[in-house]
């Protein structure tokens, strides 16, 4: 049996087919486009004052590829309305 969540390999293929089963329902990785705001965040760098060092830019793709997603993009936007509009379009 193969675990929901994984992905299928050409043996669970073959163990399925084997089984009499001619089709699997599957989805492909999610697709993530990540957005990360604040016009007070640094991206590098000791923070100065009223700032604050960004530290989920640096991990979120790592986190989202270990947990089967696939990053397409990345952006820093400032913290205005038109700025969060503008990246979330296609």
């Amino acid at each position: 049996m193969v675990r929901a969540g994984r992905t299928v390999s050409p043996i669970d293929v073959a163990v399925a087919a084997s089984a009499g089963h001619d089709v699997l329902s599957v989805f492909p990785k999610p697709r993530v486009a990540i957005v990360l705001s604040g016009n007070e965040v640094q991206s590098s760098g000791v923070p100065r004052p009223g700032r604050v060092r960004d530290s989920f830019g640096p991990q979120l793709p790592s986190v989202i590829e270990q947990f089967g997603g696939t990053v397409v993009s990345n952006v820093r936007v400032t913290d205005t309305l038109d700025a969060f509009v503008a990246a979330l379009k296609p």
